[in-house]
């Protein structure tokens, strides 16, 4: 790095290394480097192929860690550092240590994973902040089972539509007549499983947890993701990348939640065969940051033929922002997607779900009266 706005003037490099055939693979990263002041880190991380048995199941799979000074974490980054975390310089950071422990349960392919724990000083000696991390894939070789699905389900279909095209033959312009009364071109079915989103994200289960405590802010906070990618697709995380479950808690001075995904960010899974899906969505969420109570889904008001605004039967109070409370929501979903059988096609769709929320709205209060909403303040 030459002038960097971030890294100033810096050199960093990796080494890759393998060893008794592939067994033992080393890999380790370093950066030195000069802004107003200078810095460094180090990290590595070293990997053993079947691992070394501890407590049968457990096997030890390798081990990481590193160290850094006038450095801090910024997000994670698998290609920035073996141990998957970018550092950027920060003068007031001192000396940050980090070590890491990898595992798996029976084989890698079953549940592997990686627990680390750092801790990080300032540059008078204090201690920053101490934190623990950690993540697991669990069952990341399931047998592609959507794909053999997709394959049966589309011959299936394909023999129907053949029978249904020598029927239409069959009926000459009638046949025609009932052709167009399908007044749309809906997919086949199993098309439907064959989307790039049924391809997203790893495998199997993964899960990561990461707690940390900042001694500087008085400030504890965990987080935890849970992602699901099942059966080539089958079963799925109904959230971005897959992910089925997240929860944060966080507590400092004067402010704390527990969250449990959000009315817009919902914890669930959705099941698909054959184009029919199930999805499931939920959250819960307690303490401070409790957002907007959402309007009813867009299909309610489609169904009443009425603008989403008009059913929004929170919108007044939502504009008066987040506040402390406890909020609670399910849901859940059924579609067929486009189903096409012989000269019918049909789509079903149903769903059932609720949102409850208990927030304190303070002094708010109704046009012409001084006396706070619901009680004291409290509106439910």
């Amino acid at each position: 790095y030459d002038d960097d706005p971030v890294y100033g003037n810096a050199i960093s490099g990796e080494v890759k290394a393998d060893f008794m055939n592939d067994k033992l693979k080393i890999k380790a990263r370093a950066m030195f480097g000069c802004k107003d002041f200078r810095y460094w880190y180090v990290d590595a991380k070293a990997s053993l192929t079947p691992g070394i048995p501890l407590v049968p199941p457990l096997n030890l799979q390798g081990f990481g860690g590193g160290a850094y000074y006038r450095m801090k974490k910024e997000g994670a980054d698998l290609l920035a550092s073996p141990t998957g975390v970018k550092y950027v310089p920060d003068e007031d950071a001192g000396l940050g240590i980090k070590a890491a422990v990898l595992f798996n349960i029976s084989k890698e392919q079953v549940v592997n994973g990686e627990a680390s724990f750092e801790v990080a000083f300032n540059r008078n000696g204090g201690i920053n902040f101490i934190g623990f991390y950690g993540y697991a894939t669990i069952l990341n070789v399931l047998p592609n089972l959507g794909g053999n699905i997709t394959d049966y389900l589309g011959n299936q279909f394909s023999k129907l539509e053949a029978l249904e095209q020598k029927a239409v033959d069959k009926l000459g312009e009638d046949g025609e007549k009932l052709q167009a009364l399908k007044v749309a071109n809906p997919s086949l079915a199993a098309e439907n499983l064959s989307g790039e989103d049924r391809k997203a994200g790893e495998d199997g289960l993964s899960a990561y947890v990461g707690m940390q405590y900042d001694f500087t802010q008085s400030t504890f906070h965990a987080n935890f993701d849970l992602y699901v990618n099942v059966a080539g697709g089958m079963l799925t995380g109904n959230s971005s990348g897959n992910r089925a479950g997240w929860a944060v808690i966080h507590i400092a001075p004067g402010e704390w939640y527990f969250h449990m995904g959000t009315p817009t960010n919902r914890l669930g899974i959705k099941l698909g065969v054959a184009g029919i899906s199930v999805k499931t969505g939920s959250y819960l969420m307690v303490g401070d940051k409790i957002p907007a109570s959402p309007p009813p889904p867009q299909e309610v008001a489609d169904i009443l033929g009425m603008d989403l605004k008009e059913l929004d039967y929170m919108r007044d109070l939502n504009a008066l922002g987040d506040g402390r409370g406890f909020a609670f929501g399910s849901s859940l979903t059924v579609e067929t997607g486009d189903i096409t059988f012989l000269i019918l096609y049909a789509n079903f769709k149903a769903g059932v779900g609720f949102d409850i929320m208990l927030k304190d709205y303070g002094d708010a209060h109704c046009k012409g009266s001084t006396d706070p909403i619901g009680i004291d303040g409290w509106y439910a």
